[in-house]
C-alpha cells in the first residue's frame, strides 16, 4: 500500500494522503496523552530529587522548578500535538527531513558555535543527551517503524530520514514546546532531563501502536538494503580514482586516521573556547605591537642618564633595561611576551591541533572527493597546523586565503567523476603548483595561502573556455525567460477575466492565457514590436467572438472577412517567439471546427459560402480545405483539460527554442529512467516489474537543492555531474552547469520527477570542508554527552 499525494497549503507543496497520512494523524491524537505521561514521570522524578537534596537552596530550586512543570501541564499538554505535528509535516516536505525549528536538536554545525552563550550551548547538550537516551530505549520499535513508514511512502528499501515519527523529530517538537512556558533555562535544564528519563518508554509504546496501524492497513514492510547508483551499476557520486599516492586513505594511514579521530576527547565547550579566544589573533595585530615596543625604546633613549650602547645594561627606576638592537628586542618580544598574541596555553594548542587533525582526517575519508584530491589534502596538513598555531581562525573565516583554498578546490573537485575526466588536469594542475609554496616553516602568518590561492585563481580565469562562456550565455536566456513568464502570467490574468472570455470554449482561454500570453509579453518586453503589441492584443476580442459559434453564427459575413486575418495574425505572433506553427495545429483545427459550426448554423448542408471560406483561409497559409465535421464538433473542441495545457506548457513555464537551446534546456521527453535491479528471487513477474521506474508517491514534496548543491543527474543515458549555479526567483526554472561551464536547465516539475525517479541524486548541498568541520563540531558533542566513553 502506498499513499497518495495532493496539492494544499498556500506555499505550494504537497501534503501527504492515504494510509501514511491517517498514520500521521494517528501520531498527532497520541502526543496529547503521551505529554501527559512524560510530565507525570518528571514531575515524579523531580519530586524525588528534591527529597534527595540536602542543601537548602538546591532543595528550594527543585520545588520552584517542580511547581513551574505543574502550572504549565495543560499547556504543555495542549500545544504538543500541534507542534509534533508542524515537525513531522517538516520532516516530510525535506527531502532530507532536516528539522529546522529554531529549538530543534538538528546536527550541531561548526558555524554555530561562535554564536552560541552558554545557556544554548547548554539546552543543545541537555537535548541531545535526551535524544540518545530515548533513541538507546527503543531500537526495536524504531527499526520496525522504519520498514513500514518507507513502505507506506512508496520506497522498496527502507531510508531512515524518510521517517517523521524518528526519536530526533519527536524530541525537537518537544524542546520546542517547553521554550513556549513561562519558565527560567536552569527550570527548562531540569525539565529536559527528567523528561529524557521516560521519553524512550513513551516512544516504545507510540511506534507499537504506528506500527500495529500500518500493519492493520496491510503494508508490508520494507527491506533493509544497501542500494548502489538509481540505474542498478555503481554510481560515480562514490567513485574515485584509481590512482594513488601512498597516503590519505591508502594502507595503514586510513587506520591511523580512524583511530586518531576515535580517540579525540574534543568537548563542545574546548571548540568554543578555541574558535573565540582572544589569543587567536592574525600576526598583523603582533606588527601593530612591534612598532609600540619600538616607539617605548626610542623613549627610552631619550631618558637615559647615559647613551645606550650595544649590549650595556642600564639602571631606570631601579629596572634593568637590555639595549639590544630595536628590532631584535621587538621580535623577542612579539613572539614571547605580547598579550593577545601567539600567547597560548599547552590546553589551547592541543585543541587546536586536534581540531586541523580532525578536520583533514574527515576530508580525507570523504568518498565524494577523488583520490587525488584527498592525497593532496592529506599533504596540505603540516601547513595547515603551522598556520593554526598563529591564525586558528581560518577554519571559522570563509573568506580567509586557507579557507578559500580548500574550499574551492575540494568543491570544484566534485564536478569530475574520475580524475581522467576532460578538464581535471587544467583544473588541477595549477593547484599542485600553487601548493609547494606552503611549507610549515614559512606560516607566520596567512601570506603563503594568499599567494598560492591568488596564483590559483590567475590560472583558472585564464582557462576560461567557450563552455563557459555558454554557461553565461544561458543564464541571460533563463533570465530572459523569467522575466517573459512573469509578464506573461500578469497578461493572462487579465486576458481571462475579461467579460467577453467568459463564454469562450476552453481551449481558447488556454491558448489566450498560454501560448499567446507569451507573444505578448515578448511584444512588450521588445522595443521594435511594441506596435505589433497592439495588433496582437486585440486579435484577443476577435478570438473570443469567433470561438463562440452562437454568437458568430448572427455576423456570418463579419466571421468570413474576419477568419483570414485573425489566422494570419495569429500565425505571426507566434512565429515571433520561434514557436514552430506545427504546435499549435490542434488549436487551429479545433479553432477551425468551431467556426465552420458557426457558418453552417441554420444550413441543411455545405454551401457556396463554404469553398469561399476555404480560400482566404488557403490565403492565409491555414489548412487547405474545410473537412466535414460531426454534429458535437464544438463538444470535441472544448475537451481539453487544464492539465493537459500545464503539462504542454511546462508546468506553466514556456521558453522558446532558441532559450532551450541556449540553457541546454532538458524536458520530461528527455529523461532517461534508470533500471531497477533485478530480484534474484527467479519470479518473472517481479522481474519484469523492475523494468518500470520506481517512483515514491511522496515525490512531489521533495525540496530542490539548494544553490551551490552539486548534484549527479542521468542525461542520453550517462550520469553527469554538475553544479545548481542558479535558480529563479519563484523556483520555476533551475540552471546547473558543469565542471567545464556547460549549461543544464529544467522546470520544477522537471526536477521534481528526475529526484522522484532516482535519475537525479544530490552529491553534496554543503561545502566537503564544512561538511569535515560539522563532523567535528558533532564528534565534540558526542564527546560531551557520553563523558566516559573518551576517558
Amino acid at each position: 500500500m502506498q499513499e497518495t499525494h495532493s496539492y494544499s497549503g498556500t506555499d505550494g507543496a504537497a501534503l501527504p494522503t492515504g494510509i501514511f497520512a491517517q498514520c500521521m494523524r494517528q501520531a498527532t491524537l497520541l502526543a496529547r496523552p503521551m505529554m501527559g505521561e512524560l510530565l507525570l514521570k518528571a514531575d515524579t522524578i523531580i519530586r524525588a530529587r528534591q527529597s534527595a537534596e540536602t542543601e537548602l537552596p538546591q532543595r528550594m530550586a527543585l520545588g520552584d522548578t517542580a511547581d513551574a512543570l505543574s502550572r504549565c501541564k495543560d499547556l504543555l499538554m495542549d500545544r504538543f500535538p500541534a507542534v509534533l505535528d508542524k515537525a513531522m509535516v517538516q520532516a516530510v516536505r525535506s527531502a532530507s527531513a532536516t528539522v529546522t525549528s529554531p529549538c530543534a536538536a538538528a546536527p550541531l554545525r561548526f558555524d554555530q558555535l561562535e554564536l552560541m552563550d552558554d545557556t544554548q550551548v547548554q539546552s543543545r547538550i541537555d537535548t541531545a543527551r535526551m535524544q540518545q537516551a530515548a533513541t538507546q530505549g527503543c531500537e526495536r520499535e524504531l527499526g520496525e517503524l522504519d520498514a513500514l513508514v518507507c513502505a507506506a511512502r512508496g520506497f522498496t528499501t527502507v531510508q531512515l530520514d524518510r521517517n517523521p515519527f524518528r526519536p530526533e523529530v519527536v524530541g525537537a517538537a518537544l524542546t520546542e514546546v517547553l521554550a513556549m512556558a513561562p519558565s527560567t533555562s536552569e527550570q527548562r535544564t531540569v525539565w529536559m532531563q527528567s523528561l529524557g528519563a521516560s521519553l524512550g518508554e513513551q516512544l516504545r509504546k507510540l511506534y507499537k501502536e504506528l506500527a500495529d496501524f500500518l500493519r492493520k492497513q496491510q503494508v508490508q514492510s520494507a527491506t533493509y538494503a544497501v542500494t548502489g547508483s538509481a540505474s542498478g551499476a555503481p554510481s560515480s557520486v562514490n567513485a574515485g580514482s584509481a590512482s594513488s599516492s601512498g597516503y590519505g586513505r591508502n594502507g595503514t594511514g586510513a587506520t591511523q586516521r580512524n583511530a586518531r579521530i576515535d580517540s579525540s576527547r574534543l568537548t563542545v565547550n574546548q571548540l568554543r573556547h578555541v574558535l573565540g579566544a582572544d589569543h587567536f589573533q592574525p600576526m598583523t595585530q603582533a606588527q601593530e605591537v612591534e612598532q609600540d615596543v619600538q616607539a617605548l625604546e626610542a623613549l627610552l633613549q631619550q631618558l637615559g642618564n647615559q647613551a645606550i650602547g650595544s649590549g650595556v645594561v642600564h639602571q631606570l627606576d631601579g629596572q634593568e633595561v637590555d639595549s639590544q638592537p630595536h628590532t631584535s628586542r621587538a621580535h623577542a618580544m612579539s613572539q614571547h611576551d605580547l598579550p593577545g598574541v601567539n600567547n597560548k596555553t599547552d590546553e589551547d594548542q592541543a585543541v587546536a591541533q586536534d581540531v586541523v587533525c580532525m578536520m583533514v582526517d574527515n576530508l580525507c575519508d570523504d568518498q565524494r572527493l577523488l583520490q587525488v584530491v584527498r592525497d593532496w589534502v592529506n599533504g596540505l596538513e603540516p601547513a595547515l597546523l603551522a598556520l593554526a598555531e598563529v591564525d586558528i581562525g581560518f577554519l571559522s573565516d570563509t573568506r580567509h586565503p586557507a579557507r578559500l583554498l580548500l574550499d574551492e578546490v575540494t568543491a570544484r573537485s566534485l564536478g569530475f567523476a574520475n580524475d581522467a575526466a576532460a578538464g581535471f588536469n587544467n583544473f588541477f594542475d595549477p593547484v599542485l603548483v600553487a601548493s609547494t609554496g606552503l611549507k610549515p616553516h614559512a606560516m607566520s602568518d596567512a601570506k603563503p595561502f594568499a599567494q598560492a590561492w591568488q596564483s590559483i585563481e590567475l590560472a583558472w580565469s585564464k582557462q576560461k573556455s567557450a563552455a563557459q562562456m555558454q554557461s553565461e550565455q544561458a543564464l541571460q536566456a533563463l533570465l530572459q525567460a523569467e522575466q517573459r513568464n512573469l509578464l506573461a502570467d500578469k497578461i493572462a490574468l487579465e486576458l481571462t477575466r475579461r467579460d467577453d472570455a467568459r463564454q469562450a470554449p476552453i481551449f481558447v482561454k488556454q491558448f489566450v492565457a498560454g501560448p499567446w500570453a507569451q507573444v505578448l509579453a515578448h511584444a512588450r518586453l521588445t522595443p521594435a514590436l511594441l506596435q505589433s503589441a497592439q495588433d496582437y492584443l486585440n486579435v484577443v476580442a476577435d478570438l473570443f467572438w469567433s470561438s463562440v459559434p452562437e454568437q458568430a453564427a448572427k455576423n456570418k459575413t463579419h466571421l468570413v472577412r474576419l477568419i483570414p486575418n485573425l489566422l494570419a495574425t495569429v500565425r505571426a505572433g507566434l512565429a515571433i517567439t520561434g514557436s514552430s506553427v506545427h504546435e499549435a495545429d490542434a488549436f487551429f483545427s479545433q479553432l477551425m471546427q468551431v467556426h465552420e459550426a458557426a457558418l453552417r448554423a441554420g444550413l441543411p448542408r455545405r454551401s457556396a459560402v463554404m469553398p469561399h471560406v476555404v480560400g482566404n483561409c488557403a490565403k492565409a497559409n491555414t489548412v487547405a480545405a474545410v473537412i466535414e465535421t460531426p454534429s458535437n464538433a464544438v463538444d470535441v473542441a472544448t475537451a481539453a483539460t487544464e492539465q493537459e495545457a500545464v503539462n504542454r506548457l511546462h508546468d506553466g513555464v514556456w521558453l522558446a527554442p532558441q532559450e532551450e537551446r541556449d540553457s541546454g534546456f532538458l524536458d520530461d521527453s528527455q529523461f532517461a529512467a534508470p533500471i531497477q535491479p533485478a530480484p534474484d528471487n527467479g519470479d518473472m513477474t517481479a522481474a519484469t516489474s523492475a523494468l518500470v521506474p520506481h517512483k515514491p508517491n511522496d515525490s512531489l514534496i521533495m525540496e530542490p537543492p539548494k544553490l551551490g548543491s552539486w548534484v549527479e543527474f542521468l542525461s542520453n543515458e550517462r550520469w553527469v555531474r554538475a553544479q545548481l549555479t542558479w535558480a529563479s526567483p519563484h523556483g520555476t526554472l533551475f540552471m546547473f552547469t558543469g565542471a567545464a561551464g556547460n549549461p543544464t536547465s529544467m522546470t520544477r516539475r522537471a526536477l521534481d520527477k528526475m529526484q522522484a525517479r532516482q535519475s537525479l541524486r544530490i552529491i553534496t548541498q554543503d561545502s566537503v570542508v564544512v561538511g569535515a568541520l560539522n563532523a567535528v563540531a558533532q564528534k565534540a558533542m558526542r564527546n560531551t554527552i557520553n563523558p566516559a566513553a573518551t576517558a
